[in-house]
Formats: structure tokens, C-alpha cells, sequence
């Protein structure tokens, strides 16, 4: 599996959600989705040896579903879904168990695509306070694994 990581050596030279004003909805979904056309095409060299894992944000729920749709036709294999909020948005986004997403979880159902999550970054919600960053490394284990709950 190819997952999203800067340091591998198979990545592109870029990150595609931190860049400047990447806490910008629509630039995190511009960069996901040049980054799964870079993966689509990489993993198209070798598909018996290349799994691409596809980074699908959660702020437009259309949007998310269909970049799904693209991502399995293009031969990738999951999604990490990034429930990444705003800079400018303190409130966080609704728990994957909210019916908000039901679309995002019929359509991985519906094609099949095994879901991944990732930590993401510290989000608003803990603040810019000396500790801040630690506080939310400290927690962010509980709330990878919270997930699996709510599923």
C-alpha cells in the first residue's frame, strides 16, 4: 500500500495539504486531488506492485464521494479520510458517526474501497497556547482509535 507520506522516497515533491493557505477547503481538496492523479498514474507503471491509498477531505460530502467514484475507476485501492477543519473555524467537523457522511460510507460500501483514517493536524479547537501541540499529541491515539466507535 502507498500511502501519503513526504518522507517516502515514491512520494511527490509536494505536500498536498500543507501548503501555504492549505487550511483553505477548497486548496486541501485541489491538493488531494492532484496529488491521487500523481498516484493514480504511479501506481498505473506497476499495479501489481503499486495499492495507491487516495486522501479524501470530508468538507464537501459530494465532493468526497465523488472523489471516491474517480479514485477507484483510476485503479487506487482505499481512502484516507482527513476530517481536517478550517484555521478559521474553530468547530470541529461532525463525528464520522453523523448521518452527514452516510453518502461518503454508502459509496465505500458500494465500490468496495476499504476506508483508512489519518491523525491529521492539531486543529483550531486546541489553540495556538505554549502545550497546545502536546496536548493534542497526547490525545490524538485516543481519537484515531475513537473512530472505530463511531463506526
Amino acid at each position: 500500500m502507498i500511502f501519503p507520506d513526504t518522507q517516502n522516497r515514491n512520494q511527490p515533491p509536494f505536500d498536498p495539504l500543507d501548503s501555504p493557505g492549505a487550511s483553505d477547503a477548497e486548496l486541501q481538496l485541489a491538493g488531494a486531488r492532484a496529488y491521487n492523479r500523481w498516484l493514480a498514474d504511479y501506481c498505473s507503471q506497476a499495479p501489481e506492485r503499486h495499492a495507491g491509498v487516495a486522501i479524501v477531505t470530508t468538507h464537501d460530502v459530494d465532493a468526497a464521494v465523488r472523489e471516491i467514484q474517480w479514485a477507484k475507476q483510476a485503479g487506487l485501492r482505499g481512502g484516507i479520510l482527513l476530517a481536517t477543519i478550517s484555521d478559521h473555524d474553530p468547530r470541529p467537523d461532525p463525528d464520522y458517526s453523523d448521518r452527514h457522511y452516510d453518502p461518503i460510507w454508502a459509496t465505500c460500501q458500494e465500490m468496495e474501497v476499504p476506508v483508512h483514517t489519518h491523525k491529521g493536524r492539531v486543529p483550531a479547537i486546541y489553540g495556538t497556547e505554549q502545550g497546545s501541540t502536546f496536548q493534542y499529541l497526547l490525545e490524538q491515539q485516543q481519537f484515531t482509535r475513537r473512530l472505530l466507535t463511531f463506526l
